[in-house]
């Protein structure tokens, strides 16, 4: 592309920032206490949040406050007007994020290579000025590239091209916003953000934004463009920067201090190389939009769906061809599996496409009646409590099957399941005492019924297992839960744990948790074996149901083949 100013190459900028840098960007554009890992430089996965790049090209290597005006209009572009600094706003930012950025650039050099794409005549209204924006490692990495649009108001009518059509990302139609997210802003918003190195008086004192006819001092547009990129990485990103590849946005209308901008965030279901393409708009609640043509490029980070027995309403279900392309049952712990022909063969085929069989004591693919040709509770008739099975492996199931092929003679044998996580989160909102109690004692397990079987984990575990996350918190990772295998107590204060587990009987049998549902042949039922507990109702006639084990690794690394490429798997290897 050619015309005026087009290929001009302003002058290699060095840049330089500090740990204290990016905490105050991180707290100026509204991360949280449970992000750490952007405002806390001691965090084990300290990180610089991904869109810090765009404040370098005002901040350079100043760690002092700069005469914005003088700076902006130092380097005129040839064969254009020189545009008044004073008078100039966002017209619109896209960034794509190369490599993470380290928490601070001492050690090394990086520099901003910006070079002129476009210098276009809007007439009245004014001119765009078109760049893109390098960051990189003198003699090194390339770290992110960004496109930005000018808008200097008013300056137009020199007689320049008036430049190309923009390529417009709306939100899907007739579709409601798969996430909402929403940023109150306060009189002294661009106060604090100014402070990364954006000093334009636009943003801290009236004159300029009346003089531009915006009656007063507004918010940095990239301001509203940073928190927007916050929103949609812990909505739907869960606010880890690995999660974002792209983002971008159109400035539509100014923000004042103390407007609360409320985000709508849609999933388009476009995926590319594991990538899904987000659209998003951002408006000022009740009134106007103040971000359009919203677009970002994102990997989803699965939420958990808690439910109890409302969910009998609109429970999770996929069809059998349709089995490797839901994410429902993690979700939600379980999923049912429509249109499985009620045979032996079909379940088991249906079981392997999502990995391997695990072979236990009981087998491999088992296909069994109530007949105790096993010495367990599941091989009779009676009615069992919600619980998880093989509490004694030291690496209990993940995935456990049930279809039920045929059921005579009788009624009965409704199946339960129980979210066990709703049931943890419960118990920790309300008893955190008891809570606390159940993730720390011990309790022992054991199989010993079967002739030749004598099973007991390496170690005790106790009944609520969380994991510790890269941002430091700690989330529920397995419930181990089951009465009929449970040994004796070998920790301290047996009857505190009596109580504590009294009290998580109560909540696991309380109506509002409990899911029943009788199943019927040509749906099988998948669940998480560490989440959901099952069980069922005692029945009369003769049952006929088969299924299997899928251990919790195979589970994983079905998941992650999937759902990411060879190259991005080998990156975090």
């Amino acid at each position: 592309m050619s015309g005026p100013g087009v290929g001009f190459k302003y002058p290699p900028q060095d840049v330089c920032w500090l740990k204290r840098d990016v905490l105050l960007f991180a707290n100026s554009i509204g991360c949280t206490a449970d992000e750490l890992h952007f405002l806390f430089e001691l965090h084990p996965h300290f990180q610089v949040f991904p869109s810090y790049p765009v404040i370098l090209p005002f901040k350079q290597t100043d760690q002092e406050v700069i005469d914005f005006y003088g700076r902006s209009g130092a380097t005129p572009i040839p064969g254009v007007p020189r545009f008044d600094s004073r008078r100039v706003v966002d017209g619109q930012r896209s960034i794509q994020f190369l490599k993470p950025l380290p928490p601070t650039s001492q050690g090394k050099t990086f520099e901003l290579r910006t070079k002129v794409l476009g210098v276009y005549d809007k007439g009245k209204a004014g001119s765009v000025v078109d760049t893109e924006t390098v960051l990189a490692e003198k003699g090194g990495d390339v770290y992110s590239r960004a496109l930005g649009s000018a808008f200097f108001v008013g300056q137009g009518n020199w007689g320049g091209p008036k430049g190309p059509s923009t390529v417009n990302y709306p939100p899907p139609k007739s579709k409601k916003p798969d996430a909402v997210y929403t940023h109150q802003t306060t009189p002294e918003s661009a106060l604090l953000y100014r402070l990364n190195g954006d000093y334009n008086p636009l943003h801290a004192t009236p004159e300029p934004g009346q003089k531009m006819g915006f009656g007063g001092a507004i918010m940095h547009g990239l301001f509203s463009w940073n928190t927007t990129c916050h929103g949609l990485l812990k909505t739907i990103g869960g606010s880890d920067p690995a999660n974002i590849k792209e983002f971008q946005a159109r400035f539509a209308a100014p923000v004042k201090p103390g407007d609360k901008l409320v985000t709508e965030i849609w999933k388009t279901g476009d995926l590319k190389d594991g990538w899904e393409e987000v659209r998003f708009v951002t408006r000022v609640e009740g009134g106007k939009v103040v971000l359009s043509n919203g677009r970002a490029l994102m990997r989803d980070y699965p939420k958990r769906i808690f439910w109890g027995k409302e969910i009998a309403d609109d429970p999770p279900i996929i069809h059998y061809d349709e089995v490797m392309s839901s994410d429902d049952g993690w979700k939600y712990g379980f999923s049912y599996v429509d249109g499985c022909p009620a045979t032996t063969s079909a379940t088991k085929s249906l079981l392997e496409r999502i990995s391997f069989i695990r072979h236990t004591h009981y087998g491999g693919f088992w296909d069994f009646t109530s007949d105790l040709s096993s010495k367990d509770t599941a091989y009779t008739n009676l009615a069992l409590k919600a619980h998880t099975d093989t509490t004694y492996f030291t690496d209990p199931i993940r995935l456990q099957m049930f279809h039920l092929l045929s059921h005579t003679d009788g009624k009965g044998g409704a199946s339960l399941l129980v979210d066990g996580f709703r049931a943890a989160y419960h118990l920790r909102d309300n008893d955190p005492d008891t809570f606390y109690l159940l993730t720390r004692h011990l309790v022992s397990c054991h199989s010993n019924g079967n002739p030749g079987v004598s099973i007991r984990p390496t170690h005790s575990f106790p009944v609520l297992n969380r994991n510790r996350t890269r941002h430091g918190g700690k989330t529920m990772r397995q419930v181990r839960w089951n009465n009929y295998d449970r040994g004796t107590l070998t920790t301290a204060g047996p009857d505190a744990w009596y109580d504590a587990a009294r009290k998580w009987v109560n909540i696991l049998q309380s109506p509002e948790n409990e899911y029943w549902e009788q199943l019927k042949p040509g749906r099988s039922l998948i669940f998480d074996n560490w989440r959901v507990l099952h069980g069922r109702s005692a029945f009369t006639g003769k049952r006929r149901v088969c299924g299997g084990y899928i251990n919790s690794d195979d589970y994983e690394s079905r998941i992650r083949t999937l759902s990411h490429t060879p190259e991005d798997i080998a990156l975090h290897i």
